[in-house]
């Protein structure tokens, strides 16, 4: 409790004095905090610092916008319970107070190495891991991850499996991000109880729930935004849109630093459980150069033992010409050490140079650039029909 006061103090510090915020910033760490509120609050103030907005916590509209709407009021007393509650302090006593919170936290990092039985993990360890997992509980379904509702990619890979780093890497305009949402529809549905999340850096996810939309109803992507639908589409459209509502799917638009998603991560597994977490796109994320990015989102996926799924942009050299060539690793834009930190690298290509929405019916190749735990260099095609937003596998006759 004597901690968490001092966080406090330090925090309502912070909001009455964002000025200050620079000269505090270099000294503490997120990771830092105990208090689980208190980081989730210097993250929305790290977030406003590096947009370059200066807070006032009389408005608190500046701090609200980036938080889930049913969250806003939980926040909002909170802010007001730690300006109104909490001991005020002057700058020259922050260095103090600072020191306290990270000598805590040394503390409590040493305490929980302390408890372990034995500093390292034997073979006896991870034996008795393994056996549970194959001999005396072996998969049911052949897989050892989630079933991505492809049956050659589940062959090859086993399913999607917890801890993975996995890598959806495709030029502008080709289709990843429709190739995602199919993907996080497919494992809802064959995977019983699954919870899934979807961090969207790019499009709204008014955007992307459309494309699920026409996917699961089969109705024409464009007829379906503008309105033009017959009524026995209506009816469709009314019964998929039910059962949307149904899955176990949640959507965030406002996310863009790898800390932010942590936290929200680590928050919603904790209370609600979480298998797998989707990206688009690696290269707008923005609180770190790229090149460490994919080693963060890695041991994100380790410490959180789930599976983290990033698109990533190809660079355009692999567009050029009347017949685009197959991308490969090196087309990565951007993306420093994916090849080490990631466990699967899939790169989408189609044959022709077009956009997505050029064609109502297109082939595609998904490639497996890179497999850590089965074959790379494989290829498989997929038709795509741009009406309803869906990828299917073209099996082998």
């Amino acid at each position: 409790m004597i901690n968490q006061t001092v966080e406090h103090i330090l925090l309502k510090f912070l909001l009455l004095n964002p000025k200050a915020f620079d000269q505090i910033v270099n000294k503490i760490n997120i990771h830092d905090f105990n208090d689980a509120k208190v980081k989730f609050i210097y993250n929305l103030l790290l977030g406003l610092k590096q947009q370059k907005q200066i807070w006032d916590i009389n408005k608190s509209d500046l701090f609200l916008t980036n938080i889930p709407k049913f969250k806003r009021p939980h926040i909002k007393n909170y802010l007001i319970e730690i300006v109104q509650n909490t001991p005020l302090c002057q700058l020259t006593e922050i260095d103090s107070y600072i020191q306290q919170i990270k000598q805590y936290s040394s503390e409590k990092e040493i305490e929980q190495i302390t408890n372990k039985t034995h500093l390292f993990t034997t073979p006896k360890d991870l034996m008795e891991i393994i056996l549970q997992k194959t001999i005396f509980n072996p998969s049911k379904n052949g897989l050892l991850g989630l079933d991505t509702g492809f049956s050659q990619l589940n062959n090859d890979t086993l399913g999607f499996q917890k801890g993975e780093l996995i890598i959806l890497g495709a030029r502008p305009g080709v289709g990843k991000t429709t190739l995602m949402m199919n993907l996080a529809i497919n494992i809802i549905t064959k995977n019983l109880n699954s919870k899934v999340v979807i961090f969207s850096l790019e499009m709204s996810n008014t955007q992307l729930i459309l494309k699920s939309l026409s996917s699961v109803s089969n109705v024409d992507m464009r007829r379906l935004r503008l309105g033009e639908v017959s009524e026995k589409e209506k009816a469709n459209i009314i019964v998929s849109s039910r059962a949307l509502e149904q899955l176990q799917l949640f959507f965030d638009d406002e996310s863009s630093l790898v800390s932010e998603i942590e936290i929200k991560c680590n928050e919603f597994r904790q209370t609600n459980g979480l298998d797998i977490v989707f990206i688009d796109y690696l290269q707008l994320l923005q609180d770190k150069p790229v090149d460490k990015i994919s080693n963060q989102l890695k041991q994100l996926a380790k410490k959180l033992n789930i599976v983290i799924f990033c698109l990533a942009q190809l660079n355009r050299d692999s567009a050029k010409g009347n017949t685009p060539r197959k991308p490969k690793l090196t087309d990565l834009k951007d993306t420093g050490n994916i090849e080490q930190d990631a466990d699967l690298v899939m790169l989408l290509y189609c044959e022709t140079n077009i956009t997505i929405a050029s064609l109502p019916q297109s082939k595609y190749e998904l490639i497996i650039a890179k497999n850590r735990n089965g074959i790379s260099n494989k290829s498989y095609q997929l038709n795509f029909n741009n009406q309803t937003q869906t990828f299917t596998e073209k099996l082998e006759e």
